[in-house]
């Protein structure tokens, strides 16, 4: 049987009632019918949702650590970076300890990424700049090689001299830094 006319006008309006709302208002002779459009579209990005704020339980901060593992934008609760620290100290204890040392060291390099992106995700929620957070870094592996071999010379013949005292000062002062930043309370 071929479909008459009123059937496939049937089968239109099913299809435009899943995308629109229908609202029927009667009068005493004729029935009217007002299709009203959603407004506001929202589209979805493909990438994995990390979920939104709120205090995050172990098991979801553990989910967003690998859901998140390249995402650099967005924020991180304090919640969900300490569950991600405590997981990554966990994975990485746990697999040199009973696996050796090499499969502890891959398992910490596939760590790196997220545990970064977690970390920036964290400096931005506690609405400092993420750039802060390379700065230790930058001095613990600029310093040395600005001075070169001197200081592993130094380090051979258990000579310590002021620069490095005054070096070894910077670096404890921000790890420090990244330790408060990762106490301190959400900005909105």
């Amino acid at each position: 049987m071929a479909p008459t006319k009123k059937s496939t006008f049937v089968k239109k309006a099913s299809t435009a009632k899943k995308n629109a709302r229908v609202a029927t208002k009667t009068t005493k002779t004729t029935t009217k019918k007002t299709v009203v459009k959603k407004s506001a579209v929202r589209v979805e990005p493909v990438v994995a949702k990390v979920e939104k704020r709120g205090m995050v339980g172990p098991i979801q901060a553990v989910r967003n650590f690998w859901l998140g593992y390249f995402n650099f934008s967005g924020r991180s609760t304090r919640s969900e970076f300490w569950f991600g620290v405590l997981f990554i100290f966990l994975v990485n204890w746990l697999c040199s300890m009973f696996f050796g040392p090499l499969v502890g060291m891959i398992v910490n390099l596939v760590m790196v990424i997220p545990g970064l992106a977690l970390a920036l995700r964290r400096y931005r929620d506690a609405g400092l700049s993420a750039w802060l957070y390379f700065i230790p870094y930058i001095i613990f592996w600029g310093a040395p090689l600005v001075r070169g071999g001197v200081w592993q010379g130094m380090l051979m013949h258990n000579y310590i001299s002021t620069d490095m005292y005054i070096y070894t000062v910077f670096v404890i002062a921000f790890v420090i830094m990244n330790f408060v930043v990762a106490c301190l309370p959400s900005k909105k």
